[in-house]
């Protein structure tokens, strides 16, 4: 995985997430800055400290997702696969049929599995429906980040 790739995803991400600089709760726990989860986050954050703690969970997912994926990928693929699982966590993506599906050589069936990561607690909800549609257009290369 290239630095670009990496950069592309903190880009995504961003675009995605949004700038929080107050401490807010969500189903996952306390998020700050671009939506990175802490268990004690200060009361307040910068866009410059919010962009460092988002690197170094993008750093993170990278290496995680590095060791499980087993087939060549794009800059824009390893980017839309990081937002997907800063999202979801990475636990989840690495036990997921999206990941499965990649190492089997169906890149098809790994873009459609995009669409399955929509719910919360059992309820589907619409900002997770347009998060992974330009997830899965970023990973089947039909977006670009500006």
């Amino acid at each position: 995985m290239t630095d670009r790739a990496k950069d592309l995803a903190v880009k995504l991400i961003k675009q995605l997430e949004g700038f929080t600089p107050t401490p807010k709760w969500d189903v996952n726990g306390w998020a700050i800055g671009y939506g990175t989860h802490l268990e004690n986050p200060p009361k307040r954050i910068t866009k410059q400290e919010a962009e460092l703690l988002l690197r170094q969970q993008v750093d993170l997912i990278a290496r995680r997702l590095v060791q499980a994926i087993r087939v060549p990928l794009a800059d824009h693929q390893w980017a839309a696969l990081i937002s997907w699982a800063y999202n979801v966590g990475i636990g989840a993506a690495l036990r997921s049929k999206l990941i499965a599906a990649l190492n089997r050589g169906d890149t098809a069936e790994a873009a459609r599995q995009f669409e399955r990561w929509v719910y919360v607690k059992g309820k589907r909800l619409h900002g997770l429906e347009a998060r992974r549609r330009r997830e899965r257009a970023m990973f089947e290369g039909k977006e670009a980040i500006c």
